[in-house]
């Protein structure tokens, strides 16, 4: 998590507590608005400007791939951490308001709602990335003379490499997520991906023998 997110949240816990000590009312509300303009503003000029953009994913230059993954890693769970701290901190509001009734208008829908969007903009271009790298083993798939078989002897040239890629960069990314929930995520889409361009790669060799 990027240490201005937690030094952002630090100020906004101190500045509540202060205002607190003087009112229960409706300038808690105004704060709360002030509080939400300034995520969404801390969201488009903070996180949203260090993403690296998706060719440097697949670029021949692993040091940059490398920096890519660590940066978008550390803008995807400074994103969920801001989102959990917003939620927390709206209910801390809503706690201190006097009557009750005003705490409806505390509300942090739009910063929140732009957080999780983050989030699934990274593990997009995390996805891109495993599904660029991949595209040598669909073409080994393709280009391969299937008709000279005449038994089946082991694994086949474009698994191994399929596999062989989707571990490296798994081990890459997934050391660097901070929740399972988002892994979980990420292989649901690499999963359904590599079933669908399977099948697709398969038919282009039709017809189909049975050794092959």
């Amino acid at each position: 998590v990027l240490e201005s997110a937690a030094e952002l949240f630090r100020i906004y816990r101190q500045i509540l507590s202060q205002l607190s000590k003087l009112t229960t009312g409706k300038a808690l509300i105004r704060l709360s608005k002030i509080f939400s303009k300034y995520l969404i503003q801390y969201q488009h000029k903070i996180l949203d400007t260090i993403l690296p953009d998706s060719k440097s994913l697949v670029s021949v230059d692993l040091k940059s791939q490398q920096e890519g993954i660590d940066i978008i890693s550390l803008v995807l769970n400074t994103a969920d951490y801001c989102s959990q701290t917003v939620l927390q901190l709206e209910e801390k509001i809503k706690t201190l308001i006097e009557p009750k009734e005003l705490s409806a208008q505390v509300e942090f829908e739009g910063p929140n709602n732009g957080f999780l969007q983050l989030i699934i903009y990274c593990i997009n271009l995390l996805f891109y990335k495993i599904e660029n790298d991949i595209q040598i083993s669909w073409r080994e798939l393709s280009n391969f003379n299937w008709k000279v078989l005449n038994e089946v002897t082991g694994e086949s040239r474009y698994l191994g490499s399929l596999k062989s890629i989707i571990r490296e960069d798994c081990q890459l990314i997934f050391k660097k997520i901070s929740k399972i929930i988002y892994i979980r995520n990420l292989i649901d889409k690499l999963l359904e991906m590599l079933l669908k361009n399977i099948i697709l790669n398969i038919i282009k060799l039709e017809p189909i023998s049975v050794i092959m």
